[in-house]
């Protein structure tokens, strides 16, 4: 295969007419995760897998315990040789929960560029400056996107469903995980099978009861946790349209929000922005403009999103095929899905066994990489997905399944997990190592250590070493700490409808 070229970063633009002197950059969306867990160092020589201890609480396996009456020598029905020194010592029991989790890696690498390009080119250390501050906001994205899978795998998760239970984490599976999280549970046949309605408070008070006895609100949570007259307020990862409607769908809820700013107007959440923060009850309401999305896939269907590009003028951006095909029609696993995602050939970006061995949830990815006109008139940009954005898909194949596209929201706690970066060794006894950064930083290679092995090539003639790429690198590991402190709420995601005022 012919070896990548400088002009697949053929952005900059050469001075054949009069060009503006301004360069307009888009805002990037800045999620929760970069902040939420605590970080910490891999122990140097850990191994590949470690293992993570909960010491389990221990308590009375009955509330009301026989204590007996102290008896003197001889005396009374309980006659006893030794009189008040008789005691019956009761059992007590502790244990602990192993979890189990290992190191990962993961690569970025940039555009090709050549140097005497910058001579040429229009304004090229300016336009090269925004382009590396993209370029390090697309580095953010892949290290905080990664903490909310892992923190999504490890939680406890439920659906919006009349008989509202818990399906466990899943920290001791296949390590490290697997790109995509585990979704397993809301298939039908899974433990919850898929949500049926849309998110409303009761869900909500069951699950800040539930969390109230399991002993979240303990332990320092540097202050992610408050209190406040109705107990502890967990924060809570909330999309808008969901939020809002947990607000506005319940009357009496709505007037005790407002009564509780009464003399405060302008403090009132209410006469906000449409996204801002709120606490309703026990949650605190953090808004996640790009919350998780999935589509439920059939087996033997096609899903196809109606939605269109961002600008709803060119063709669909995003058909999901049944992706077992791809597989030779068997279920995927681990290993075959990575394989498959790697090779470019995985139809959906979920591969883990099914319960029922066929069915696939495929999480939909809320940007999309476009080359439209009215985006881009050179390389790519980034849009927001309109197929994350609308609700409506169509089955080209009959299904009994009775939802096709949901929407995830998390109560957020720092104890679920905590971040062990790894450390390089950079010296050794009689050696000096190039130095190593695992945290994502951007290092510039020139060369053929910049080509060679990627995309098939053998080589480039560059002896000079003007032309190169930017590389960046994690190592992480991710220790499951308290997995039952965060949990994960699935819920139908239901089509906009708008009340119409006709004229008179």
């Amino acid at each position: 295969m012919a070896c990548d070229v400088p002009s697949t970063f053929d952005v900059l633009r050469a001075r054949v007419e009069d060009l503006g002197p301004t360069l307009h950059k888009r805002g990037t969306y800045r999620s929760i995760w970069g902040t939420l867990c605590p970080r910490e160092e891999y122990p140097r020589g850990a191994g590949y897998v470690r293992s993570s201890f909960e010491i389990a609480r221990s308590y009375p396996s009955t509330n009301e315990e026989g204590w007996l009456p102290i008896q003197p020598v001889g005396t009374g029905a309980n006659q006893s040789t030794t009189g008040a020194c008789a005691v019956t010592y009761n059992q007590v029991y502790v244990g602990e929960l192993e979890k189990t989790y290992a190191p990962q890696v993961f690569g970025l690498m940039g555009p090709v560029v050549c140097q005497d390009d910058f001579t040429m080119k229009w304004q090229s250390e300016k336009f090269w400056a925004d382009y590396f501050e993209a370029m390090e906001k697309r580095n953010v994205l892949s290290w905080t996107n990664h903490v909310q899978v892992v923190y999504y795998q490890y939680c406890y998760k439920s659906a919006a469903n009349s008989n509202m239970t818990w399906a466990t984490g899943k920290w001791a599976s296949v390590q490290p995980v697997p790109g995509p999280t585990d979704m397993t549970d809301y298939l039908v046949g899974g433990t919850l099978g898929p949500p049926q309605g849309y998110l409303l408070q009761d869900y909500l008070d069951y699950t800040a009861v539930v969390l109230n006895q399991e002993g979240a609100s303990d332990g320092d949570t540097a202050a992610w946790i408050s209190w406040n007259d109705a107990g502890p307020v967990y924060p809570i990862y909330i999309g808008q349209e969901a939020s809002n409607k947990i607000l506005l769908d319940n009357p009496e809820l709505r007037a005790d929000f407002n009564a509780g700013y009464m003399g405060l107007k302008e403090m009132n959440p209410v006469l906000h922005r449409i996204g801002a923060t709120r606490i309703i009850k026990n949650f605190r309401h953090i808004i996640d403009l790009f919350p998780p999305r999935y589509a439920y896939v059939p087996w033997g269907t096609t899903i196809q999103f109606t939605s269109t590009g961002s600008n709803s003028t060119t063709s669909p951006v995003l058909t999901y095929a049944n992706s077992y095909t791809a597989n030779g029609g068997s279920a995927w696993t681990a290993a075959t899905w990575l394989a498959a995602q790697t090779a470019g050939t995985a139809g959906c970006p979920f591969g883990a066994p099914m319960p029922n061995g066929n069915d696939a949830i495929c999480r939909i990815p809320d940007h999309a990489q476009s080359t439209n006109s009215i985006d881009v008139t050179k390389g790519q940009a980034s849009v927001v997905n309109g197929c994350w954005m609308d609700p409506n898909v169509t089955v080209t194949a009959g299904s009994s399944v009775g939802v096709l596209q949901f929407e995830t929201c998390a109560v957020l706690n720092p104890l679920v997990l905590t971040e062990q970066i790894l450390l390089p060794v950079n010296a050794m006894p009689g050696m000096k190592l190039q130095a190593q950064n695992y945290m994502g930083e951007w290092r510039f290679v020139t060369g053929n250590d910049a080509f060679i092995g990627i995309n098939g090539c053998a080589g480039i003639t560059d002896p000079l070493h003007k032309q190169g790429r930017h590389f960046g690198e994690y190592r992480a590991a991710y220790e499951p700490v308290h997995p039952v402190f965060g949990r994960v709420i699935a819920y139908r995601r239901c089509p906009a409808q708008f009340s119409v005022l006709a004229c008179s």
